[in-house]
């Protein structure tokens, strides 16, 4: 399941960037052919098109993680920040959680010892949002209620914003949040359920 495009991080540029000649993408995948351990893996493409895997797959395995993510880890969401590469995932053993792992050239990842950063007793769908508004950084994720933000300055202590869940007339079980700004507004688009099916839904204002 492709989750995540390596891109510029600032809000009002939501553009994929290279690194190496290439474009990285980040996905959720299996580490063991039965599917019995997840994993997350990495792919790159110089065009967006024809897409190969990373020789060092699977990057972060459910299997050699800490007892929180013992169940499964997926939902990565891959970032650049200070000559570092920052790979955000959702771990789950019992509590859906968020951790952190980095790393300087894609193929050593270490965990981060504040992980897991952020958890949520209703749960964590699709992959969380993670988008950079000047000196702040604002994280959106489905947690079974509807989009929940929180925020952070240094992207290792984040704070869950005391506001209600977003929640979306007719729409169920919104996910996979995508926010940018352009043309004056900000632009949100999220996956949902809406009578029974899936779709991919926007909000703007």
């Amino acid at each position: 399941m492709a989750a995540w495009i390596l891109r510029h991080n600032d809000w009002d540029e939501p553009l994929p960037k290279l690194r190496r000649g290439m474009f990285w993408l980040a996905y959720s995948g299996a580490a063991t052919p039965d599917a019995s351990a997840a994993a997350i893996g990495l792919a790159f493409s110089p065009d967006l098109t024809r897409w190969r895997r990373f020789d060092a797959n699977p990057i972060l395995s459910a299997r050699d993680g800490e007892l929180w993510e013992k169940g499964s880890v997926g939902s990565p969401c891959l970032l650049e920040r200070e000559n570092l590469f920052w790979l955000f995932y959702v771990g789950q053993n019992d509590v859906p959680s968020v951790g952190l792992a980095l790393s300087t050239d894609f193929l050593v990842w270490s965990r981060d010892l504040e992980n897991p950063l952020l958890q949520s007793e209703t749960g964590l769908l699709g992959r969380p949002f993670l988008v950079r508004q000047y000196r702040r950084w604002w994280m959106l994720f489905g947690d079974g209620e509807g989009l929940s933000v929180a925020t952070s300055e240094d992207l290792r202590h984040w704070r869950l914003l005391d506001e209600p869940p977003l929640t979306f007339d007719g729409l169920h079980r919104p996910a996979s949040p995508y926010l940018f700004w352009h043309g004056g507004k900000l632009w949100l688009f999220f996956a949902a359920e809406r009578d029974g099916q899936q779709g991919i839904f926007c909000v703007a204002g």
